[in-house]
């Protein structure tokens, strides 16, 4: 088949099934996004000279790997996509259709804008997660597709695909797409790269609940893509301008910590005085205090930090805000100070079995999501299986599952029947699954 002929289940921009994708580019990213389109039924296609690619799905060459695809997708490191796709454009028709993958979308997109033109279809895309992402089960797996004017039926196409692998798509320009990276993907980078540097990759002996969040941004910046770090921040246009604006917040932050005197510090985090649970008083330090306001830089960093924990999620205190007290009312219950307006609480709702409630409520609704990460990797365990001709039951396997999980209950002082009946439902459900897996 020649780069020009159109092929009948494929038109140009959209409109028929797609069945047939190769991938240039077979590395971290492009083996897990080629798992997705395995467990989906597609038939594919990949080359990656630097890796390798199991057999059945390893393309002789550039030409037979084009040949082969309705889609394309050059999954390589954002600074290679040029030269990729110098290299594979006079090979590609008008029949088929391109995707990049990167971080980043304006350069790309101005690269395929000027490379394909109108010739050959194509669409930026980004899909938002990686390797260590889909090896926990999370979901929904979520894609950015940015429509191009050239080819206005091809972000169809191209969300068809996304959401046969069980893809959210959200649609937004490439410009748009960049500034919002820039602000979250960029500086949360930025922001885990510092902590690695400043603290020289330390470990501690204990962490508060609210730098959590931190260590685990700092825990992907490391596993699923340190490798990223130069790129989203060279080839992203906007990434500059927003660690500039980060850091000026920081520096008023700082300044303002510096110059405030004691009694402000209250007026400094947005509390007001008589809402201090550790006062004691409708009245604390700083209820009269004349060195005015300094909030504005708080909110200012807050707006453009994106790392997963912003300034303020500690209360400086040793405890976190969302267990102090941080206003008028707690919980819905009034609180000492509110005047002539305080409403009495209902005797028949006891405020500390209302918040325990919602603990639990919290609690089991991130089990269920839990279960479906888990019921989701199950089924890629029952694809593994089918492909390698194994059985769905593997008594060894789950007589040494129990053994763990007993032994994780007891370090946390559970019931071990308990956590044993919940473990046998687990595992009837993830057979259950996995029988209905096929080999692609």
């Amino acid at each position: 088949m020649t780069a020009g002929e159109l092929r009948p289940d494929q038109p140009p921009d959209g409109g028929g099934p797609v069945t047939r994708v190769s991938l240039l580019g077979f590395g971290r990213f492009g083996r897990a996004l080629g798992t997705l389109l395995l467990e989906a039924g597609v038939n594919l296609r990949a080359l990656d000279e630097a890796c390798d690619i199991p057999p059945e799905i390893r393309a002789a060459s550039l030409e037979s790997l084009v040949d082969h695809a309705q889609v394309l997708v050059v999954a390589v490191p954002v600074p290679a996509f040029e030269d990729a796709l110098t290299k594979v454009a006079p090979l590609l028709g008008p029949s088929q259709l391109v995707l990049d993958v990167g971080s980043v979308k304006v350069r790309p997109e101005a690269t395929m804008r000027r490379l394909l033109g109108r010739r050959v279809p194509w669409v930026a895309t980004h899909p938002l997660f990686g390797p260590v992402s889909m090896a926990r089960g999370e979901r929904p797996l979520s894609v950015v597709v940015c429509p191009n004017d050239l080819h206005p039926g091809a972000e169809r196409s191209a969300e068809t695909l996304f959401a046969r692998i069980g893809c959210e798509v959200v649609f937004q320009s490439a410009d748009d797409h960049d500034r919002i990276m820039a602000d979250t993907h960029a500086l949360a980078f930025f922001v885990a790269k510092g902590l690695i540097d400043a603290n020289d990759a330390a470990t501690y002996p204990f962490t508060p609940p609210s730098f959590k969040a931190m260590e685990k941004t700092i825990s992907a910046v490391r596993s699923d893509a340190g490798h990223l770090f130069f790129a989203i921040q060279h080839e992203n246009p906007h990434a500059a301008a927003s660690r500039r604006r980060f850091l000026e917040a920081l520096q008023r932050i700082d300044r303002a910590l510096a110059e405030a005197p004691r009694p402000a510090s209250l007026q400094f985090l947005g509390l007001d005085s008589d809402s201090d649970s550790d006062s004691g008083s409708g009245s604390g330090p700083g209820s009269g205090s004349g060195s005015g306001s300094v909030s504005g830089p708080v909110s200012g960093a807050g707006a453009g930090a994106g790392a997963g924990a912003g300034p303020g999620s500690d209360s400086g205190s040793g405890s976190d805000l969302d267990s102090a007290s941080g206003g008028a009312e707690v919980a819905g219950r009034s609180q000492p100070g509110a005047g002539p307006f305080e409403i009495a609480a209902d005797p028949a709702e006891h405020t500390d079995l209302l918040e325990t409630r919602t603990l639990i409520d919290e609690i089991d609704r991130d089990l269920v999501v839990l279960l479906a990460r888990r019921a989701q990797l199950s089924r890629r365990a029952g694809w593994a299986k089918a492909a390698l001709g194994r059985e769905i039951l593997d008594p060894e396997r789950e007589h040494w599952m129990r053994k763990r999980r007993l032994d994780w209950a007891s370090e946390v002082d559970l019931e071990p029947r308990f956590v044993e009946a919940v473990f046998r439902l687990v595992l009837e459900y993830s057979r259950s699954l996995q029988q209905h897996v096929e080999s692609p």
